[in-house]
């Protein structure tokens, strides 16, 4: 049994043994109700599911066949259930729960095509095979059927369908475990063709499948897959996409999934592809380097439809990539040492100073490297495993890299990165205590003593905090506490601290800390009392030893208890009363309160105080007793009245008798007597004088007796029978509240009361935070436990009182509302028969008291109440909401108890996460299963979880359909009050209402009459039609309508045979209404009716490839378009709705079209994401292009045919004649679009005629506002068909060679040159080269060598088209070389010619520059301007390249024009210079392959030698981006080459080359560790000493300044790359820097900036750090940071 249930009270014990049955009894009443040819059945089967997720969450073990057959016949229900996303929805979720929760215990074998069917046929594809199921079996069939199957649209709506792909995409993660055998090899051979071509976004797709689907878990050995040429093609793959976030998640998620279940199971070698791997880890987290932007300039767009499928339920990629690195880490392998490198390289974005947009994604990378570190020791002290063990080198190895991070984020200024590194800190204390306690303890002193970083405390005293416990235990390890040298240098503390030491501290820190309790410094005070409660929470008895207190911590325990609660109590009396609100929880008499910062979600406060008094001895228990008692009688603080009441509680809880005598009892008098000096309203007198009679109360009495009153219902939550001997004043105390008129004073008595009835009538746990036993060996510091650990026992109580009532109204309310409050389910609900049935959660709060009629009576009374306040009361809102709150309590049963265990426990899960032991413990060297947690904390979840069962155990009957005529009555009232014309009534009825509503579902019967009529009723109110459409839209209704309403006409499948003649008519119907109101003057039905257009048509008869069906919607269509003028006003309506923003702002139609966003939503994704090729060139997409009305004219002429071709045609010329009209010519480009796009046997008739002439008309005379329009038709009507989109469109190669073959005059002005490349770049950017006809190919080689000959046009635009356009071409030939179509003889050698123009070019700009001033005039040659213009249509080449994602296919090219884009980026030409900068941007973020590398530091090298310095500048700047994207591919000869390069560079001529390569020198000392920096730092001391000791050459006296700053820079380069650290060797080099002070300028300025920057990055650290200098190196250092005197 779970620890959770065998620690429930007795009684609900004994009730829950019969629960491991109950799964058994679900199976055989789902197997009863389910059958699969009955379609209603499936809805039977809905009522179930919320009971198996109570089992579930009720933490029950069922037997395995159960849990089997529930399995089953939930997949089965599942895949029957196609046509109702909301059945399907229900079961994905609880299968998923299921799966799991108990995958272990359940054995299944699932068919993976099943999920993916079902998930194209809902959510992507619009034609997809029939699915069919044999009735005897489990196997799936497919048939192509006659008639096309539609793809299926709902009629549920958008939410529901997103929550479909939602579900499934969850119960395909959880089910893939349960894969048939061989399905790994069936999903790799499915997707795998997909995944070569990238330009297309079906690689997208595929790999969101691939990674969704594949099984990665060594169920059986695979032959096919998950070998080591199965991974590497994997990374290659990974490879052809450089540029696309979602690309990496996928592979990523895959990679790492398979890497973690592999790093036990199959001996696989992942040396060879460790730094491919590091490599994309690195490039995965968007950092900036050097001067670029952490955000990469060009990014794949990925279709919505992808995104919401595969990016949505993935977790951040930091995850995968913390998960493949901590399994990639073996014994003796070399991933450790990159992942140190990597650390290297990412260190410097965790300091404060260096926070950013990346700052989230290296905050995940850290918790989850902490996380799978632990869970990856866990599994292997679990399972002793032998292969692939982490011995202690690993371990510590491991976290010594992780503490580098936490060092730099401990002090970040984003929160979430502080909070991490202390959580990442605290649980690695207990993996390797002798790392990470001595740095947390040195943090907190140096925090402790620093003055010009005061933030520093909280944090450090926060992390502390969690580690608390590890330096506890950590005493009796039998070893000096004295750190290994780290011989890498990283660390800028040391650690001469033993385990005493630490604790030592540990005991200063509890008095230091004491003045940290402030008022005015919340953040301070709230790490102060965590850091009590910490220690607190291990130390177990808090006294004298000789009193029986722990000998954990000595220390004068009496002397810090005083000290503590004065601090306490002056923080009490001067905080600011109101500065936080929140739910205080009295049981259910929560109310709102104001209280301070102490009662803050994340404060300890209440934790604090509840350890501290229930474990301190009696001597001092009673010394606090009395500070405590004296304090609460002799200060009213309303405005911390909560932090008072628990105090008080605390102490109750740890000793009731003597605490409610010596504490409560003389408040409660003191409220007495109160109360009665004040006279009476005569409320409970039978006297009507008396009864008239008011006296007012002043304000102070009324706020003292208020706050008095909510003190005392916090000291007496858990008195109990304590309460006894205080009850005559209790009773007194509640009349009297009763009688006065204060309001404020009788919601007290209410609240007064409730706690009473809580206190004596509910269960609620002793001895909760008693001292547990402690480990072997650790004397005095109690064992935390796991709830997979042997469970304890546990002790409740429970006590009865009688419930008062009165007479007044009001009274009578708070009477009635303070007793249910109190007693919540311990009242029996309305009916107690129908508890008798087995199906159902045993739960209990507490004792039961009388029975079901005294619900009922209060239920009358209140039934009546609403009668008569709704007559004569209607307008009083406060007795309205207060009749609200009662009806609430008396018909839903167990709401209370459910609302506190929400509220409980997201309160505990907050406090869990600050005393938590991870599941490793090698300082005891005890593991667990699961987390450990102190007793008393398991005890407030235990009690948590008896409170969600009880709130559970009356919910739903499953045995009875009737309901109870009370819970109607209750209804009908609450129905009333929630159509009330009051907003904050109706909210309240309305929220109660949908409550009773989801536990009785027959009462929706009941409720829909009166809900409908106030929409029907043209007479009825506002308000009562707002009331209504708040409870129609609730959950409940809604899903008892889904259940019963059939599907509409509009999306029924049109080959249901059984109805097929009815919904065709449907059908036909709809049809003409929609296509009528296409010509519509109402612009918001026009979007609609395309919209319904798009559901009703489908591919028409008349396209080419269709046979005739019986299914056509032409009779309704065609008389439409045959009416005069139809077509026309059509077309001029629809070309309204097109909207272009205007300038800077956006127009108002522009503002309209977001605003029906939502409607759009509804298209099918088919018609929303266009274009399905890579989108890189924007005017290709156009600006006001829309897809779906191009869709919608495709569409209608597929099933009109030569009718709606016809009829079209006026109106289409007519707006192809408008050219001056923007949206006439939008409406024109989507209409041919449409057509062209069509495959119809009319369309291809028309083309020959008249078609292709109108549309060279449309492309040629178009004018630059809308020739992206244009440009958009052409690539709408290029696009290919089919999923890979290799079927292309049947006019696609006549509109091609149409543009080819129709020459321009030799007259013709660039912009229409450019305009016709614009059009043949649309059309090749569509083509397929793997499915490249032989006429496509000629085609394509004509165009490339027409275009070649524009290379040094005179028109930038014409370059900019020709550019691009041979981008596209080379990709597409290079792509098909493979093919036997194309003959590698008639190829023309275009890499050779284009990189040979590109040197000449180049040489001839460059000898220009040499032979002219002024860095070169190039307008006085004729040769140089070709040049120019032809490297500029080389730059475009470039760009587009980079830009496309085509980099990988023209590498070649990109690499042999390296050195040239870096020669060209300063010259007089700007335009030339302009291009050469953006390529070089890009170049920054380019990957380069193993095989190009090496030229491409060929090229940096070759530039770094150049003549002209600015190119050497360039080199270097370029460099910067290359070594470190790059840092873990680059061999170690190039890794040298490019180090002599820029170490060459730092003694350069020009001062700019100087400074740059000190920069990028810098950053290259981060990088991999190996021996030149090592060798750098040696030599660069070296020679600044040896030059120290030469005396200047007159005659070389510029060479040797120069030699001179060069040594000068060399040593910036090392200062600088130790920004926050103090290596060992950086004080000496930083003492032969300052040597060079009086040396000449620019020597002593860079000397001097220098050393101002170290100063300026070490500012936070420098207390401590300032103890790696010696004496002379400090007073040097402090006279090169004073300023200079002007008298010196």
């Amino acid at each position: 049994m779970h620890l959770y249930n065998a620690w429930l009270p007795p009684p609900v014990v004994e009730a829950i043994h019969g629960e491991e049955e109950v799964m058994g009894e679900i199976a055989d009443k789902l197997q009863r109700a389910w059958k699969p040819n009955d379609p209603k059945s499936k809805f039977a089967t809905l009522k179930w599911i919320s009971l198996i997720n109570n089992l579930v969450r009720a933490k029950i073990r069922p037997a395995k066949p159960a849990l089997d057959a529930v399995a089953r016949l939930g997949f089965d229900v599942f895949f029957h259930s196609s046509d109702n996303l909301f059945v399907q929805v229900r079961w994905a979720s609880c299968l998923s729960k299921l799966l799991s929760k108990y995958h272990k215990d359940i054995t299944l074998e699932l068919d993976w095509r099943k999920f993916y069917e079902m998930m194209l046929l809902i959510h992507f594809k619009r034609f997809v095979r029939s699915i069919l199921f044999h009735p005897e079996s489990e196997v799936l069939f497919f048939i192509i059927p006659s008639v096309h199957c539609c793809r299926r649209f709902f009629f549920e709506g958008i939410a529901l369908r997103q929550i479909h792909l939602e579900s499934l995409v969850l119960l395909i993660s959880n089910s893939r475990r349960f894969f048939r055998p061989g399905s790994a090899s069936e999903i790799w051979a499915e997707f795998r063709p997909y995944l070569d071509t990238g330009i297309h976004n079906s690689s997208l797709e595929a790999v969101g499948f691939l990674s969704l689907f594949l099984p990665t878990k060594p169920v059986e050995p695979d032959t096919n897959v998950f070998t080591c040429d199965w991974f590497g093609e994997c990374l290659r793959l990974w490879d052809g996409i450089t540029d696309c976030p979602y690309w990496d998640r996928q592979w990523a998620c895959l990679l790492g999934r398979f890497i973690k279940h592999r790093a036990y199971a199959s001996p696989i070698d992942w040396a060879p592809f460790l730094p491919s791997l590091f490599g994309h880890f690195l490039n995965m987290f968007e950092v900036p380097v050097a001067k670029s932007d952490a955000t990469p300039p060009i990014e794949r767009e990925v279709p919505y439809d992808l995104r919401l499928a595969f990016n949505g339920n993935w977790k951040p990629a930091p995850k995968n990539v913390a998960k493949a690195i901590v399994y990639l880490i073996q014994p003796e392998g070399s991933a450790q040492d990159l992942f140190e490198q990597l650390v290297d390289l990412l260190e410097q974005y965790y300091h404060p100073s260096n926070g950013g947009s990346w700052t989230s994604s290296l905050e995940q990378f850290l918790r989850h490297l902490s996380y799978f570190f632990i869970k990856r020791l866990s599994y292997e002290q679990q399972h002793n495993c032998q292969k692939n063990f982490l011995g202690p080198d690993e371990r510590e190895a491991f976290v010594k890299t992780i503490v580098r991070l936490i060092e730099r984020g401990q002090y970040s200024k984003s929160g979430r990165l502080a909070v991490t590194s202390s959580n990442v800190a605290s649980g690695l204390a207990f993996v390797a205590p002798s790392v990470i306690l001595p740095f947390i303890v040195s943090r907190f002193e140096a925090a402790m003593i620093t003055v010009t970083a005061t933030h520093q405390l909280e944090s450090a005293l926060t992390t502390l905090a969690l580690a608390s416990r590890a330096v506890l235990l950590s005493e009796n390890i039998d070893t000096d506490l004295q750190m290994e040298a780290d011989t890498s240098n990283r660390l800028d503390f040391s650690f001469n601290l033993s385990f005493v030491d630490c604790k030592t501290t540990l005991v200063e820190a509890m008095f230091t800390t004491l003045l940290g309790i402030d008022a005015n410094d919340p953040p301070k005070t709230l790490a102060t009392v965590q850091f009590y409660a910490s220690v607190v929470a291990n130390v177990g008895s808090i006294g004298e030893i000789t009193d029986g207190g722990s000998s954990v911590l000595s220390m004068d325990w009496s002397q810090w208890l005083d000290e503590f609660l004065s601090r306490l109590f002056v923080l009490l009396r001067h905080v600011e009363s109101g500065t936080h609100t929140g739910d205080i929880n009295l049981g259910e008499g929560s109310h709102k309160s104001s209280s301070t910062f102490l009662m803050q979600e994340h404060s300890l406060y209440s934790t604090l105080i509840e350890l501290l008094f229930g474990r301190l001895t009696r001597p001092l228990f009673q010394q606090a007793m009395k500070k405590v008692a004296k304090f609460a009688y002799s200060n009213i603080l309303p405005g911390a009245v909560t932090e008072m009441g628990l105090l008080c509680s605390a102490l109750v809880y740890a000793n009731p008798v003597e605490t409610v005598s010596q504490v409560l009892l003389p408040i409660m008098k003191n409220v007495l007597n109160t109360l009665t000096d004040v006279e009476a309203t005569g409320s409970a007198s039978s006297s009507s004088t008396q009864a008239d009679t008011k006296v007012n109360l002043s304000p102070a009495t009324e706020t003292s007796v208020s706050a008095q009153l909510t003190l005392l219902c916090f000291g007496m939550m858990n008195a109990g029978p304590a309460l006894l001997q205080c009850q005559d004043v209790l009773k007194r105390i509640i009349a009297s509240c009763f009688k006065l008129t204060s309001a404020k004073v009788n919601e007290a008595g209410e609240r007064f009361l409730s706690s009473v009835v809580e206190s004596l009538l509910l269960y609620y746990p002793l001895q909760q935070y008693r001292s547990c036993s402690g480990y072997p060996g650790h004397d005095g510091i109690e064992s935390w436990i796991s709830t997979k650990e042997p469970s304890l026992s546990l002790n409740f109580t429970d006590f009865m009182l009688t419930v008062p009532n009165k007479e007044k109204l009001r009274i009578l309310l708070l009477q009635i509302n303070g007793s249910l409050k109190g007693a919540r389910s311990a009242l029996p609900d309305f009916t107690n028969e129908s508890s008798k049935g087995s199906l159902r959660i045993a739960g209990k709060t507490g004792a039961s008291v009388g029975n079901s009629k005294l619900r009922e009576e209060a239920a009358d009374t209140l039934i009546k109440a609403c009668e008569y306040l709704l007559k004569a009361k209607a307008d009083d809102t406060a007795l309205l909401i207060l009749l609200v709150q009662s009806l609430d309590l008396v018909g839903n049963y167990g709401s209370p108890e459910y609302n506190e265990w929400s509220h409980g426990k997201h309160t505990w899960k907050l406090d869990s996460k600050n005393l938590v032991e991870p599941r490793v413990n090698f300082i005891t060297g005890i593991h667990s299963a699961g987390k450990r947690r102190p007793y008393w904390m398991m005890t407030e979840m235990v009690y948590l979880h008896n409170t969600w069962r009880a709130s559970q155990a009356g919910y739903r009957h499953f045995e009875r359909n009737e309901v109870c005529p009370y819970v109607v009555k209750v209804a009908t009232e609450l129905l009333k009050l929630s159509l009330h014309s009051y907003d904050e009534v109706r909210d309240f009825a309305g929220a109660s209402l949908k409550k009773m509503l989801k536990r009785y579902p027959p009462l929706v019967k009941s409720c829909m009459p009166t809900l409908a009529s106030s929409l029907q009723d043209a007479d009825a109110m506002e308000h009562s039609a707002l009331g209504s459409c708040s409870i129609l839209a609730s959950r409940p209704i809604c899903y008892k309508l889904m259940a019963h309403v059939g599907m509409l006409c509009l999306v029924l499948p049109l080959d249901d045979t059984d109805h097929a003649a009815e919904i065709l008519e449907t059908r036909k119907f709809l049809a003409g209404e929609f296509i009528n109101a296409l010509g519509s003057d109402l612009p918001s039905l026009r979007p609609l009716s395309v919209i319904a257009l798009l559901l009703l048509l489908r591919s028409g008869h008349y396209k080419i490839d269709r046979n005739a069906t019986n299914f056509s919607l032409e009779d309704a269509l065609t008389p439409v378009f045959q009416q005069p003028s139809f077509a026309s006003r059509m077309v001029k309506n629809l070309s309204l709705d097109h909207h272009y923003s205007e300038g800077q702002g956006r127009s108002r139609g522009a503002r309209v079209q977001a605003a029906d966003l939502s409607v759009i939503g509804m298209m099918p994704a088919f018609v929303r994401q266009w274009p399905t090729t890579r989108n890189w060139v924007v005017i290709s997409k156009g600006e006001a292009f829309s897809p779906k009305l191009a869709k919608l004219f495709k569409r209608l002429v597929q099933e009109c045919g030569s009718g709606a071709l016809e009829a079209l045609r006026g109106p289409l010329e007519d707006a192809v004649n408008a050219s001056e009209e923007k949206t006439m010519q939008c409406m024109a480009a989507e209409i041919l679009a449409g057509l062209l796009h069509s495959d119809v046997r009319a369309v291809v008739e028309a083309w020959g005629i008249w078609l292709s002439d109108l549309l060279h008309k449309a492309l040629m005379q178009a004018n630059p506002e809308s020739l992206a329009e244009w440009a958009a038709c052409v690539r709408f009507s290029s696009t290919g068909k089919g999923r890979k989109g290799l079927r292309a469109p049947l006019l696609r190669q006549a509109m091609f060679e149409g543009l080819m073959t129709r020459q321009l005059p030799s007259t013709a002005s660039s912009n229409l040159v450019s305009k016709r490349l614009q059009y043949l770049l649309s059309v090749v950017m569509e083509l397929r080269p793997e499915a490249a006809t032989e006429q496509e190919i000629n085609v394509q080689l004509n165009l490339l060598v027409e275009v070649m000959e524009y290379m040094a046009n005179p028109s930038s635009q014409v370059r900019q088209n020709v550019g691009k356009i041979m981008c596209v071409l080379c990709t597409n030939l290079q792509d098909a070389r493979s093919s036997p179509l194309l003959n590698e003889k008639d190829v023309p050698d275009w890499k050779t010619s284009l990189l040979n123009g590109t040197v000449t070019a180049t040489a001839k700009i460059q000898k220009s520059l040499e032979n002219t001033e002024a860095a070169g005039d190039l307008s006085s040659n004729t040769d140089v301007q070709e040049a120019v213009k032809y490297m500029e249509t080389v730059f475009q080449f470039l760009i587009a390249a980079m830009a496309s994602g085509r980099a990988s296919y023209l590498m070649p090219v990109l690499v042999g024009a390296l050195p040239s884009v870096l020669a060209l980026q300063e010259t007089s030409h700007k335009d030339m210079s302009f291009l050469a900068k953006l390529a070089v941007f890009l170049y920054k973020w380019q990957p380069f392959g193993n095989e190009y590398r090496t030229k491409a530091v060929g090229a940096i090298a070759s530039a770094a030698n150049d003549s002209n310095w600015r190119t050497r500048l360039s080199a270097l700047t370029f460099s910067q981006s290359f070594a470190y994207r790059h840092a873990f591919t680059l061999e170690k000869e190039e890794v040298t080459r490019l180090w002599n390069c820029v170490q060459n560079l730092l003694s350069d001529s020009q001062l700019e080359v100087r400074e740059t390569a000190s920069t990028t020198l810098s950053g290259m000392l981060k990088g991999p560790v190996s021996d030149l920096p090592v060798a750098f730092r040696e030599g660069i001391l070296s020679s600044s000493q040896k030059n120290m000791k030469l005396k200047s050459n007159r005659g070389k006296a510029s060479d040797d300044k120069i030699v001179k700053h060069g040594i000068v820079m060399g040593l910036r380069a090392c200062v600088l790359s130790a920004p926050y650290d103090i290596p060992r060797w950086l004080p000496d080099i930083i003492f032969a820097l300052a040597k060079f002070t009086h040396e000449p300028s620019p020597i002593s300025n860079t000397v001097r900036k220098t050393i101002a920057e170290f100063r300026r990055t070490h500012a936070d650290t420098w207390a401590y750090q300032k103890n790696y200098f010696s004496e002379e190196q400090l007073e040097v250092l402090a006279d090169l940071s004073s300023s200079t005197s002007y008298f010196a």
